[in-house]
């Protein structure tokens, strides 16, 4: 009878209007209680799945899970990307849970990774609210206070202020702000090649290439909007730019379902003079797949499809250099950056679709596609998280480089990862060719998505043991630029959350540091709740009889 519902009624987007509200109808600015022996910071999949494993190891523990926004699930489903990021190990233990939670939704399918975002969302409240944990959004992060070794209060912000006093901490946002404020030894940007000795560190050739050369200036000398002022990295050495940040649209091209894409309130068409000379000196128009990466929403049974940049195109959704001062900016200049960077996504889509300057081939390809309408409606169909790429990183005792990632191997192994070095343009500047200005990329690597499995060390999310013992940190990892480049994927990330959660619970009565946790239980901890700790046919499935918290 579901089937029959699911595809006489045209599938999720019908379907969900009948979709039970979410479990927790409004978790923002809620009064806390007191007594908590745990609070995760950040509720991204790496933080929700440390605060469910947190309270399945200790049942008995005390779990708050703050976040600084008002939606859940970080990009996974505000941010539009689901789990589709995974390569040769595919999604494990409590991501499984999740899927199943929606499974109505899709005709009892177990399988769909990128759900209708709004059903995502609503997966994540279930999951968290059968682990008995509390959740509490739009807290603003505002002090740390420490005591010697260890993190004695947060103070946040939702209206009013408020603290919050546990044994245990846990940073899963994607900025690190816990990390920041904390004063725990953290760096962003790019390390020289000759720092850990990675041949993708540092300054890097130009890619991907421009097909035809495009002038960087105004005929005043004036560079042209999104084209930076910043000189080109030396080759193989240090800078502060991270990978491009963008909005990660849902897109379709079916009509029933579609909205256009909108005129931002800054729009002005010259602020695209650079697009316009791209696509005018090529000697082929782009289709607008071709400019973007246009992904099926994965294991989804309809028209919905993930907008990302189209990794051989030049100029795409990515928007290079617009997150310059995120970092360590306070919220006014990040949400000027959202503003910003949102403003460049939405209109060089509008632009596409409007501007009479546009190709035909690339006009009418772009008019056949839209933004889906039943997703983000308070929102204007426009994703409540922005893509931060990549925002600081922990510097533990250990920094995870381009040597570990090809190794694959660690007797600390706390999970699985299996991408490639994808490593998003981070600048896009004028270089000085023959007296002249030109527009190219840098920092843009080969994906290299492929088969390759590598162990997720616990030094990943640990913090220098000579600093502070009562923190982890699953997401802003201890990890080169390079290597981080193979390690953001939401399905890698929950893993790690899964691990951080589980190692707070393990020490959190003795209050022992969390670099000294018993790694041979932790890992069988892991095991039991389906975490893929061992490469494949290396390590049999232990039980749990022995294991003591």
């Amino acid at each position: 009878l579901k089937s029959f519902f699911f595809l006489l009624r045209g599938g999720p987007a019908t379907f969900m209007k009948l979709w039970p509200a979410p479990a927790f109808a409004s978790a923002a600015c809620r009064a806390p209680a007191s007594g908590y022996d745990l609070v995760v910071f950040g509720a991204t999949p790496a933080g929700i799945a440390a605060a469910v494993s947190a309270k399945r190891t200790n049942t008995t523990m005390r779990v708050a899970l703050v976040a600084p926004e008002e939606h859940i699930g970080g990009m996974a489903s505000p941010g539009g990307i689901g789990f589709r990021d995974f390569a040769a190990v595919p999604p494990c233990c409590t991501i499984n849970e999740w899927a199943a939670y929606h499974a109505d939704a899709y005709g009892g399918r177990e399988d769909v990774w990128q759900p209708d975002n709004y059903i995502g969302e609503q997966s994540f409240y279930k999951l968290l609210k059968n682990a008995s944990v509390e959740v509490f959004t739009g807290e603003e992060l505002v002090g740390v206070k420490r005591d010697g070794l260890r993190l004695t209060e947060i103070t946040t912000k939702c209206g009013e202020e408020r603290t919050w006093s546990p044994s245990q901490f846990i940073d899963a946002s994607y900025e690190g702000d816990l990390v920041r404020l904390g004063n725990v030894s953290y760096t962003f940007g790019r390390e020289a090649e000759a720092t850990y000795k990675e041949d993708l560190a540092g300054g890097l050739d130009f890619a991907p290439p421009f097909k035809a050369n495009v002038s960087a200036t105004w005929d005043n000398g004036t560079l042209l909007k999104y084209v930076s002022s910043r000189k080109p990295t030396v080759l193989g050495e240090a800078d502060q730019g991270v990978m491009a940040f963008s909005y990660r649209l849902c897109v379709t091209q079916n009509t029933t379902n579609q909205a256009p894409f909108p005129k931002p309130a800054g729009y002005a068409p010259e602020n695209f003079e650079l697009m316009r000379r791209y696509m005018t000196a090529l000697d082929k128009a782009p289709a607008f797949t071709t400019i973007f990466g246009v992904y099926p929403y994965r294991g989804y049974p309809n028209q919905k499809h993930d907008l990302c940049d189209a990794n051989t195109f030049p100029i795409t959704s990515d928007a290079p250099d617009l997150s310059d001062g995120y970092v360590e900016g306070i919220e006014k200049i990040r949400r000027e950056i959202r503003s910003n960077v949102k403003e460049y996504v939405l209109g060089y889509l509008y632009w596409l679709a409007n501007d009479p300057s546009v190709p035909g081939l690339t006009q009418n390809t772009t008019r056949e596609w839209g933004l889906c309408e039943d997703e983000f409606t308070d929102n204007q169909n426009i994703p409540y998280q922005m893509y931060v790429r990549e925002g600081l990183r922990l510097v533990g005792d250990h920094v995870f480089s381009e040597a570990d990632w090809t190794k694959a191997k660690s007797s600390q192994s706390i999970g699985l990862g299996s991408w490639g070095l994808d490593i998003h343009v981070v600048h896009r500047l004028a270089s000085e060719e023959g007296g002249k200005l030109m527009v190219r990329d840098e920092g843009y690597t080969d994906p290299g998505t492929g088969a390759h499995k590598f162990q997720l060390p616990l030094s990943l999310i640990l913090p220098k043991k000579a600093e502070v013992t009562n923190l982890l940190v699953p997401t802003c990892l201890s990890t080169s630029h390079v290597t981080w480049a193979g390690l953001r994927e939401e399905p890698t990330m929950w893993q790690l959350g899964m691990g951080a959660g589980t190692v707070a619970a393990m020490v959190a009565a003795a209050r022992t540091p969390v670099q000294e946790v018993d790694i041979k239980a932790l890992q069988d901890h892991l095991r039991h709740q389906g975490v893929p700790v061992d490469l494949p046919g290396e390590y049999p499935v232990q039980s749990l009889s022995s294991v003591v918290i």
